[in-house]
């Protein structure tokens, strides 16, 4: 199956959440054609990685099908020895030699890393550029993947960049992290605006700062 990173490992799902992605890609004249949130990805990313090849980049995605297509799209855009995926379908020793190759390895420029394996406890500043492709349901775990960079340490300015579609699915998971963010900070009993996001521009200016 395509779609390997520079250590030769793929990502690892039961056929049945992923039957449409295994049929398209080894059904006869059939094409895997990714959709709008993937090709900006991938925008940001070939961007970034001819602009500046000294910078290193995490992508973070929720689910399965989004990573593994991504690391198909790097494939076929010459990118194959360039990124690493880290996530929990991985074995402990796969995701261990991961890390290591992208913190050692200069040639290895990019990190696909599932949200919920790899947003959390890592210290990743030898990365400086986040992309969040999938949305979480709440800023919380968004703010502690971007984290990962943002640590002692770190030598370079952070940029976040989180690729969001009009869609039903996704206006709603960004009112619920809106309302989420409004809950804690009632619960807090602290209700001033740095605790939850009105809109994506709130984000984009706090984030910013």
């Amino acid at each position: 199956m395509p779609g390997r990173d520079a250590n030769k490992v793929q990502i690892n799902a039961k056929e049945d959440d992923v039957e449409c992605f295994l049929a398209a890609t080894y059904a006869k004249g059939c094409t895997l054609t990714p959709g709008t949130k993937l090709l900006a990805t991938m925008a940001v990313l070939t961007t970034w990685l001819l602009e500046h090849p000294e910078d290193k980049i995490i992508v973070f995605y929720q689910f399965v099908p989004t990573g593994m297509m991504l690391g198909c799209m790097l494939e076929q855009a010459g990118f194959q020895d360039s990124f690493l995926y880290y996530a929990g379908t991985m074995s402990q020793k796969q995701r261990a030699e991961a890390l290591d190759e992208f913190k050692s390895n200069a040639e290895r420029k990019v990190l696909v890393a599932s949200m919920k394996c790899g947003g959390q406890s890592l210290n990743l500043t030898v990365a400086n550029r986040v992309i969040i492709v999938d949305p979480w349901w709440n800023t919380v775990t968004e703010k502690q993947a971007f984290g990962r960079v943002v640590r002692i340490g770190q030598q370079k300015a952070q940029l976040l960049v989180r690729i969001c579609v009009p869609a039903p699915i996704e206006h709603r998971m960004l009112q619920l992290q809106v309302q989420k963010a409004k809950d804690v900070a009632h619960a807090l009993q602290d209700d001033r605006p740095r605790h939850g996001y009105e809109s994506d521009e709130d984000w984009d200016e706090e984030e910013g700062e």
